[in-house]
């Protein structure tokens, strides 16, 4: 049975029966284990749990405690998720790609938000009709025209990273209120704030 995750598209097999409440390893996103169900069947992907499973007054599955067990060829490596014994098997070939956004605004308004791309070195910085840069920012005249660089890599575990470092010393980039020194990379995380100028980015992977 294929359970998949509504909010960050995580899939697993589920190998026992379903608990009431989901929490997704990946996102901690936590929904009634019916939600789950309602969803998969609209899409035609699951089938129903066994007949046999109890339930509580309210139709849900019963719960039971549950792990989530992450497969890597023979060997498995368990990790938290889904509240406790429940055994699930994540299946790597369903899995949707990560990717970096940025939540842009500049001067109290929003800009929009900007999808990264994943990928060797690239550059990021102010938007004017002189500015070379890879992807271009707002047009904010505190920022350098190639104000930062940018890349992803790969972590033992296939996890994407993004990396950003600062193009200049006298005009570096801020992450959490800490400038980031020329030539040395910061990894990213979900909630990170990125400064460059007067311009304010929220990072999140999606």
């Amino acid at each position: 049975m294929i359970i998949k995750c509504p909010y960050c598209g995580r899939r697993f097999e589920l190998q026992r029966r379903p608990p009431e409440t989901f929490c997704c390893p990946k996102c901690s996103y936590k929904v009634p284990f019916s939600v789950i169900l309602q969803e998969q069947h609209s899409e035609k992907t699951m089938a129903a749990p066994a007949s046999s499973a109890p339930v509580t007054a309210g139709g849900e599955p019963q719960g039971l405690p549950t792990s989530v067990i992450n497969g890597q060829g023979d060997k498995t490596v368990v990790v938290e998720g889904l509240n406790g014994g429940l055994k699930t098997r994540l299946i790597p070939e369903l899995q949707q790609k990560s990717k970096g956004i940025l939540q842009v605004s500049f001067q109290g308004m929003s800009f929009g938000t900007i999808s990264l791309p994943h990928g060797n070195y690239y550059n990021l910085g102010r938007k004017s009709s002189d500015s070379t840069a890879q992807i271009k920012i707002t047009p904010d005249i505190a920022m350098s025209r190639i104000h930062a660089g940018m890349r992803t890599v790969k972590t033992p575990a296939g996890q994407i990273v993004y990396q950003i470092t600062s193009v200049k010393t006298e005009n570096p980039v801020y992450v959490n209120g800490h400038a980031i020194p020329k030539g040395k990379a910061y990894s990213l995380k979900t909630g990170d704030m990125i400064k460059m100028g007067e311009t304010l980015m929220r990072f999140q992977m999606v």
